[in-house]
């Protein structure tokens, strides 16, 4: 597995099931623009995406899709690959404060953050598009 700078192309070629994901599909350009992107490749196929959306200077949001068919042996790599982007990109850019949501109750997403150094934040109601309800959450970085 590699890790890549993100095409908008790459949501149409990673594979989802969850309705949810896929209305991502067309926001490739939108997302490439915002900010860095990466997308996690195996022989050819896309298997994960993720990048950061810069608000203003100093703060960005994290987003990351990961495809139906990653595999369960790739997760250690992948966390690293984050880590490392994330301590990278927070020192080019000079951020201090990354933040990220996830499903309330949704717990792989909330231990995965939390190994990633973010700290809740607290919850959002109905902020998803179908309403429900996400979890904010933020890792910060003083710089200076």
């Amino acid at each position: 597995m590699i890790a890549r700078d993100f095409q908008p192309l790459d949501l149409h070629r990673l594979v989802v099931s969850k309705p949810g994901l896929r209305g991502w599909r067309d926001e490739g350009a939108k997302l490439a623009a915002a900010g860095p992107c990466w997308s996690a490749v195996q022989d050819g196929q896309v298997l994960a995406c993720a990048g950061l959306l810069l608000h203003w200077p100093g703060r960005a949001g994290a987003w990351c899709l990961i495809g139906d068919h990653f595999p369960r042996r790739g997760w250690v790599w992948l966390h690293k690959q984050v880590v490392a982007g994330l301590a990278r990109t927070s020192a080019e850019l000079g951020l201090r404060r990354i933040e990220a949501e996830t499903l309330t109750g949704w717990q792989p997403g909330a231990m995965w953050l939390r190994k990633l150094g973010f700290a809740p934040e607290g919850p959002m109601p109905a902020y998803g598009p179908d309403g429900r309800d996400y979890d904010r959450w933020a890792r910060i970085t003083p710089h200076g």
